[in-house]
């Protein structure tokens, strides 16, 4: 898996990229690593690798928020990860390595009173896939959805530590689950 080891050091890089843009309160970058269960049978789980630099509503249109504070609980999360899985049958070992560039609505609901922040999101993605067969290398650009849900705690006023649930579809070949874990810093 040598395109895997490539991607997540890459996704690993783009954290750095992230952080070094973020300069508002309500911008934040996010690094989650977690597990991928593939929906396809035969193949095992594998790692994932995300990193996204997220903007709140009072960052994007502050008049709105201040017009209707609930608009502040809504956020856009622009990512970038890898994730990859691999089976092993009597034709051979089929691996594949995915690197979604995903665009994600997020409702924030934070517990008053609490250092705990609930949220669920839903948005597009660009998928590009190796998939290597015997015999076979394919590489794939696809479009897909993903949902997620997840809880925040928060560690310190600017950083958090992020649990996330994820699913996307997007082919049969990629689809998936996930669970992350991550740290979540606000600038």
């Amino acid at each position: 898996m040598k395109k895997s080891t490539c991607l997540l050091l890459l996704a690993f890089a783009c954290v750095l990229v992230l952080s070094a843009t973020a300069a508002a309160a309500d911008r934040y970058a996010v690094g989650k690593l977690g597990v991928f269960f593939p929906d396809e049978s035969g193949f095992d789980e594998g790692p994932n690798l995300e990193v996204a630099m997220g903007w709140g509503m009072s960052e994007i249109a502050p008049r709105a928020v201040s017009d209707n504070p609930a608009l502040a609980d809504l956020a856009i999360e622009a990512g970038i990860g890898a994730y990859a899985s691999d089976s092993d049958s009597a034709f051979g070992e089929t691996e594949f390595t995915v690197m979604p560039v995903t665009l994600t609505g997020l409702y924030r609901i934070p517990l008053r009173g609490t250092p705990v922040e609930f949220h669920a999101g839903a948005g597009p993605g660009l998928y590009l896939a190796w998939i290597e067969t015997p015999g076979d290398d394919d590489l794939e650009f696809e479009i897909g959805l993903h949902v997620q849900v997840g809880a925040d705690l928060q560690l310190t006023e600017n950083l958090a530590l992020v649990t996330e649930l994820k699913a996307n579809t997007v082919t049969e070949d990629i689809d998936g689950a996930f669970f992350n874990v991550g740290l979540r810093s606000r600038f």
